[in-house]
């Protein structure tokens, strides 16, 4: 696929798809640099769903309290390599001229 770079014909515009050339989109603010170009698989899985017990202080089994916090912990993986993958497909977006 080629894409024409001819200013006077396209304005700075970029259209895909039969889709009408439009100016790319507002400039992305990364705060969050770190990129990545692999998908790593899930590391979060779900909490045991074992009966709640009547004991201090949430009414947890220990196992079960263990496991949230063992959730939450991956959850936060997932969510950072998620943010890296996102930052990877801005800066090649970025480099190909196409967001700025």
């Amino acid at each position: 696929m080629a894409i024409s770079t001819d200013e006077e014909r396209f304005n700075g515009k970029v259209g895909f798809n039969k889709a009408p050339a439009t100016t790319p989109v507002n400039t992305y603010t990364q705060t969050y640099s770190t990129a990545d170009r692999t998908t790593a698989n899930m590391t979060a899985t779900a909490v045991a769903t074992t009966a709640a017990t009547s004991s201090t202080p949430f009414g947890y089994a220990e196992a079960q309290a263990n496991a949230i916090v063992t959730a939450l912990n991956a959850l936060i993986t997932d969510v950072t390599e998620l943010k890296k993958d996102l930052n990877g497909v801005i800066d090649d977006l970025q480099a190909l001229g196409l967001i700025a």
